[in-house]
């Protein structure tokens, strides 16, 4: 029996259909959790706010908290120019309740800061670093190197080899040529004086 599924598959419960064309997959599946967990059927009631929840993107969460992240710094920014002010009375006590807000404020943002600067550099050292490869990787490209050079030192040994085979080959077959000749060879005939010196 199936353990799971993936995602992606909830996409084809209505392309997949029966041999008769009678039923789809999710056809199939309704009926089958009809008669046997019937309570399954009525999850959506737990969740009653899915749907209003499914309409919100990732876009618009980030644009919220930049727009709430942006108050506060206007906040806080307000806050310095309260403190600023010259006539501040001895019994305004709006500094004293803010402080402790603002100065969670701040470490909130330091934190925020900090925690943005470790990714990066978290992502520039996987630049830098061979992180993506693995111990038996390494080895590997190692022993390819390493094979790939024996082959190429076997091919330059055979060249040198089958060289010097056929050096050797042409010096044998032109010295016993020459041997031949020496033992064939006629020495030249010496030519006859004809009496006529000068």
């Amino acid at each position: 029996a199936a353990s799971g599924f993936k995602l992606s598959i909830l996409l084809k419960l209505v392309q997949v259909k029966a041999a008769d064309n009678s039923m789809t997959l999710l056809n199939y599946l309704a009926k089958i959790l009809r008669e046997k967990e019937a309570t399954w059927l009525t999850f959506i009631d737990a969740i009653p706010s899915i749907q209003e929840a499914s309409r919100v993107t990732h876009q618009v969460l980030k644009a919220g908290e930049a727009a709430i992240r942006k108050a506060a710094d206007l906040a806080v920014q307000e806050l310095d120019v309260h403190k600023k002010l010259p006539n501040i009375a001895d019994n305004d006590k709006f500094q004293d309740a803010i402080s402790p807000i603002r100065r969670e404020a701040e470490t909130k943002k330091r934190m925020d800061m900090l925690a943005s600067s470790k990714q990066q550099q978290k992502q520039q050292q996987k630049g830098l670093e061979f992180s993506s490869l693995k111990a038996g990787d390494a080895q590997d490209i190692v022993k390819k190197i390493r094979g790939k050079r024996s082959e190429e030192k076997r091919k330059e040994l055979a060249d040198h080899e089958h060289m010097s085979n056929q050096n050797s080959d042409s010096f044998c077959s032109s010295s016993s040529g020459i041997d031949k000749k020496k033992t064939t060879r006629v020495p030249p005939s010496i030519p006859e004086a004809h009496g006529d010196v000068a």
